[in-house]
C-alpha cells in the first residue's frame, strides 16, 4: 500500500467516523459494549497466538521483526538507519534460520541453553516513525496531487 493510499484511507476513515458517529451517541455506546464483551476474549486469543508464534520463532532462532521484508521501503530505510550490530544480528539470524530449514533441524538441537527473545523490538519504532512521517508528508502535500 502506497503512502498516498494510506493517506486517502486515513482521510476517508476520519470522514466516515465524523459522519456516522456524530449523528447518534447510541452507536458509540453499542460499540463500547461490544468492545467490553469481546476484549477479554481477544486478549486470551492474542496470548495463545503469541505463545504459539514464540514457539515457532524459537525453533529457528528468529525474532518477530526478522519477518519484516526488506523489500518494504520503510523497513529498508529503518535498517539503513539502524546500528550496524542490529543489521548484522538480523542477517545472521535469517541466514541461520535458512540453514536450519535446509537441514530440517531446530536451533535447540545445536544450542539448547541459548536464551532467545523472539519479541525484542529493535527497528519497529523506527519503521513506525517512518510510516508516520511519510503519511504526514502525503497529507500535507495532498493539495499538489490534483
Amino acid at each position: 500500500m502506497t503512502c498516498l493510499s494510506r493517506a486517502s484511507t486515513l482521510v476517508f476513515v476520519t470522514h466516515i467516523r465524523k459522519t456516522c458517529c456524530s449523528s447518534t451517541h447510541t452507536h458509540t455506546q453499542k460499540m463500547s459494549a461490544l468492545v467490553k464483551v469481546f476484549d477479554p476474549i481477544l486478549k486470551v486469543a492474542a496470548r495463545a497466538y503469541q505463545g504459539a508464534l514464540s514457539t515457532e520463532l524459537n525453533k529457528m532462532g528468529l525474532r518477530y521483526e526478522d519477518l519484516m521484508s526488506r523489500d518494504e521501503p520503510e523497513v529498508n530505510e529503518a535498517l539503513e538507519l539502524a546500528d550496524p550490530d542490529v543489521v548484522e544480528g538480523r542477517y545472521r539470524r535469517l541466514k541461520r534460520a535458512s540453514d536450519l530449514a535446509f537441514k530440517q533441524k531446530e536451533l535447540q538441537d545445536y544450542a539448547p541453553d541459548m536464551i532467545l527473545e523472539p519479541f525484542k523490538r529493535e527497528i519497529s519504532a523506527d519503521v513506525d516513525k517512518i510510516l508516520n512521517r511519510d503519511l504526514e508528508f502525503d497529507l500535507l502535500n495532498n493539495h499538489k496531487k490534483g
